[in-house]
């Protein structure tokens, strides 16, 4: 999905053999070589100028995360979270991304746009290669504007995904405003002193998301309904709806553009014969 919130490809483990290790080291040099500073603009003329990304080595049992801030030939080193325990600097040999309950978490910041991946081969095809860079491009163009009004609602069904997912694993899930960070745990405010600003953000969410139903105050924290199934189901109509509209606006652009290049090349072939 594109969209000033995330791209995310399947995961993958890129470190297998010599020389694959070697381009993995080298795309990793390239993500830090941009790092992200402490606040990163989103929004107004600042934001446009953003071009930074940030690097997670995370576990998917959730028992310790690693922001990267630098790499050697034998590992990476950064800042570690563990339980409740913090250590601000730490390192981890390469070897450890191949273990099966790790992954890496990669966000690049480009102008308003944040795009999410979590391995270095879709880091490499769609950030190193121009790829994203084009959709930008086009987006600009005015075919992916749709997207940015989307911004909102989709956050909203996002979040409400999330706990869905958590209560198929768990029919007693509940989630709060703190407990939620670990759920939107991709962006770098989630340590980042101001946080305090973000987890105010989660409460009115919550509260927003309880509103229309969608959620129930349960001792204090928030419980899945079975109304959220409802409006997911509305969502992804929607969606697919938004995307045959996108699709059409492509068609049209391309169309146009084609028919311009032919009308150019007609006038040059008059020009010549006349």
């Amino acid at each position: 999905m594109f969209q000033q919130g995330s791209f995310l490809l399947m995961s993958c483990y890129p470190l297998e053999g010599g020389l694959v290790n070697l381009i993995s080291k080298r795309i990793i040099q390239v993500i830090l070589s941009k790092p992200a500073p402490m606040q990163i603009p989103r929004t107004g003329e600042r934001a446009k100028s953003v071009d930074c990304n940030v690097l997670y080595v995370r576990t998917k049992d959730e028992s310790w995360s690693m922001l990267i801030d630098s790499a050697n030939d034998k590992g990476l080193s950064g800042k570690k979270w563990q339980g409740e325990q913090t250590d601000d600097i730490a390192s981890i040999d390469y070897q450890e991304l191949k273990n099966s309950n790790t992954y890496l978490d990669i966000t690049h910041f480009y102008n308003i746009y944040d795009f999410k991946f979590s391995s270095l081969k879709a880091y490499f095809f769609r950030s190193i290669l121009p790829i994203n860079k084009f959709r930008v491009l086009l987006d600009k163009a005015g075919i992916f504007a749709a997207n940015r009004k989307k911004l909102v609602r989709t956050e909203r069904m996002e979040t409400l995904q999330l706990i869905l997912e958590r209560t198929i694993d768990d029919m007693n899930y509940k989630v709060n405003a703190v407990s939620m960070m670990n759920l939107l745990h991709s962006q770098i405010w989630v340590y980042h002193p101001d946080r305090n600003r973000q987890i105010s953000y989660n409460d009115l969410l919550l509260k927003s998301l309880m509103k229309t139903g969608e959620l129930k105050l349960v001792d204090g924290s928030y419980q899945i309904t079975e109304i959220a199934l409802d409006t997911l189901s509305s969502h992804e109509l929607e969606l697919k709806k938004h995307k045959q509209t996108l699709n059409q606006a492509k068609a049209i652009t391309w169309l146009t553009l084609v028919l311009i290049v032919v009308g150019v090349i007609q006038a040059f072939v008059a020009s010549k014969s006349g």
